[in-house]
């Protein structure tokens, strides 16, 4: 299995144009110089031919100072000074993978078969989000969740956690103790689930503005406004994004499931526009988002929420 290799703090490797010059001038602190197969992107794929989006070294180096990646290329152009270390021919260093929908909660249901959508929420994700009014509990989950994500190379993620506003606070401070990239935001229910799992819309709102403000561009971390479903909030609770209100940024990000079955679209439909076809999107305001191979299917779309 290829080995995914990146500094914590998510850096993409990057070709360095002056590699032949730091050949001859070494870096000013110890560096490491890792050997394997190496693939880095060079090009945005979606604005060029992919085959230039990228470049491959089959015999490859990989320099790292002070945990973040100084540079990258053929094996023959690397630094003369630093501590040399061979992965072998069958790793592979690649810049970190993106996820961009993740239920963190969900992490120790993961496998649980259940006939429809509904009926697998019913019988296994709302039970296993009721957990969570535990901060112990939460801890606990955090903590693996992280772990996994790193372990398997995953160093940003976009993060559902459950209506608990204890919960997310753990989330995000696990994420910022890690150095992880994260998009989290608190999910926000007021019907379509069982009652201990139902929140207020205006206790909804102020938790989840608290959250914003307290987390939203703190370092690595933005916030998200995460309703599971498009119509789960009570259209009587306020906008969480309101001009008026200096202190809410004006640009964030909303991501609902809009559409994902028949029957769940059925119970909301009074309350909301029905589309015409299926639809998932990530709404993210001032900024678009991207098809990716986890989400084939999705929209990009730019909208403002503000």
């Amino acid at each position: 299995m290829a080995q995914t290799l990146l500094s914590a703090s998510g850096s993409r490797p990057e070709l360095r144009p002056e590699a032949t010059e730091r050949r001859r001038h070494p870096y000013n602190a110890p560096v490491q110089i890792f050997r394997a197969r190496i693939f880095t992107p060079v090009a945005d794929p979606f604005a060029t031919d992919i085959a230039a989006s990228y470049r491959t070294f089959d015999d490859g180096y990989l320099a790292v100072v002070d945990g973040r990646i100084a540079g990258v290329g053929d094996w023959s152009e690397r630094p003369q000074d630093g501590e040399v270390i061979e992965l072998g021919q069958n790793k592979l260093i690649s810049p970190g993978f993106f996820d961009t929908h993740l239920h963190a909660p969900q992490i120790e249901m993961i496998g649980s078969y259940g006939g429809d959508l509904l009926q697998w929420l019913n019988r296994y994700t709302f039970p296993t989000e009721a957990k969570f009014a535990d901060p112990k509990h939460a801890e606990v989950i955090a903590r693996l969740f992280f772990d996994e994500l790193l372990r398997n190379g995953t160093l940003c993620a976009l993060i559902f956690s459950t209506i608990h506003y204890e919960a997310t606070e753990i989330f995000f401070a696990e994420a910022e103790r890690r150095g992880f990239r994260g998009i989290i935001g608190k999910n926000m229910m007021d019907r379509n689930a069982p009652d201990f799992l139902l929140e207020d819309p205006r206790t909804s709102y102020e938790q989840s503005r608290e959250l914003l403000v307290k987390w939203h561009n703190r370092g690595l971390l933005r916030y998200a406004i995460t309703p599971p479903i498009r119509a789960d909030l009570d259209a009587s609770a306020p906008p969480l994004c309101r001009r008026s209100e200096a202190r809410v940024p004006r640009c964030l990000r909303a991501y609902p499931h809009l559409r994902e079955q028949e029957r769940k679209w059925s119970g909301c439909s009074s309350s909301s526009p029905r589309p015409s076809t299926p639809t998932s999107t990530t709404i993210t305001a001032c900024s678009t988002t991207r098809r990716s191979s986890r989400m084939a299917s999705t929209s990009a779309v730019k909208s403002s929420i503000c």
